[in-house]
């Protein structure tokens, strides 16, 4: 028994002198050379509470330098301390993947290759290709929402539709699907004779009904330079008719 205790004071203490100098791998070897003995079962119960204590830290500071750096440090002895780092990471990547979401994306791919480079760094060719595979899956799942977008955009939609792809489209800051739903809609106000020889409270009121479902959302901006384009050509046919009655209704409706 004091055999045994003065065992235990020993790895403990050298377990927490790996975990206060970040020698993780030691800390590993102590844990796993604990492990392998029936008699030392006990004893590999200190480095891994230590382990799961830096976890915790980590996770708290969001210190994922740490973490990957334990996830190296377990490559050469896999087992239980690198899986509880390997999850750690994982959770964290999930929360970043939260993110790639419209205007959020831009720095969660940031945060995509500031872990990479940390893996780089730690030379862990396991940790960059999960990396990439998350990152691969995250972009192919934006690449299927830009699809349902097009589709929305493919022949002719009505303004309601153009708008709420535009939205989308604009928020995820796709500039080329943009551009296509402002060309939609100039195009609906063409067709609706906006800027022909629709009569003037007519193409008022469509133009109106057009600008209500635009005029709130990230696609607003790139739509109301048309807007009042459009409404500038209504209100200089109405002042050339030089009927002030028609003007005056024209006026009131607008």
């Amino acid at each position: 028994d004091d055999l045994t205790r003065k065992g235990l004071e020993v790895v403990k203490r050298l377990s927490e002198k790996a975990r206060d100098s970040g020698s993780w791998v030691t800390l590993v070897q102590i844990w796993h050379l604990a492990a392998a003995e029936d008699g030392l079962r006990s004893a590999a119960a200190i480095p891994l509470g230590l382990w799961d204590e830096s976890l915790e830290k980590a996770r708290e500071a969001k210190d994922m330098a740490t973490v990957i750096e334990m996830i190296a440090a377990s490559e050469t002895k896999p087992g239980k301390l690198q899986e509880e780092a390997f999850a750690e990471l994982s959770r964290h990547v999930a929360e970043i993947a939260r993110g790639w979401d419209q205007a959020g994306k831009q720095d969660a791919e940031k945060s995509f290759n500031a872990l990479t480079a940390l893996a780089i760094a730690n030379g862990d060719a396991s940790i960059r290709t999960y990396l990439q595979s998350e990152l691969d899956k995250l972009k192919k799942y934006e690449n299927e929402e830009k699809q349902k977008v097009l589709q929305k955009l493919e022949g002719s939609p009505e303004a309601e539709a153009i708008v709420e792809a535009g939205h989308v489209a604009a928020k995820w800051q796709w500039d080329d699907v943009v551009q296509k739903a402002v060309a939609a809609f100039d195009r609906l106000i063409n067709q609706a004779g906006l800027t022909d020889t629709m009569g003037g409270l007519r193409a008022l009121k469509t133009l109106s009904a057009m600008h209500k479902v635009a005029q709130e959302g990230d696609f607003a901006e790139f739509v109301h330079d048309q807007i009042a384009d459009a409404y500038e050509d209504l209100l200089k046919r109405e002042k050339a008719s030089n009927d002030a009655i028609r003007l005056l209704k024209f006026a009131k409706a607008a």
